[in-house]
């Protein structure tokens, strides 16, 4: 199992932990779930669907904040990742 916290902690700044790390979960999560054929049952409707008319924000505590994904609607799912640091915001290089 690989955490978060570390994925983050490799990463030299927020900009791309979000580029690197969870713009891909996402775009698997969202977009491609089922991923490789597991779950072998996986729920209906498809994540994919039900999310069509959201935006999507993601933000990291209260230091970064992106758009990734904006529809025109007024329903916004917000992501936010607490206690994540990157390499950068540590102060490490």
């Amino acid at each position: 199992m690989v955490l978060l916290s570390t994925l983050f902690a490799r990463r030299a700044d927020n900009a791309q932990a979000y580029d690197e790390v969870v713009v891909p979960f996402l775009n698997r999560m969202i977009n491609e779930f089922p991923v490789l054929g597991y779950p072998a049952n996986p729920p209906t409707p498809p994540l994919s669907d039900l999310l069509k008319d959201w935006s999507i924000v993601v933000r990291f505590g209260d230091r970064f904040e992106r758009v990734y994904r904006r529809v025109d609607s007024n329903k916004t799912l917000l992501l936010e990742f607490q206690g994540v640091r990157t390499a950068g915001h540590r102060g490490v290089r």
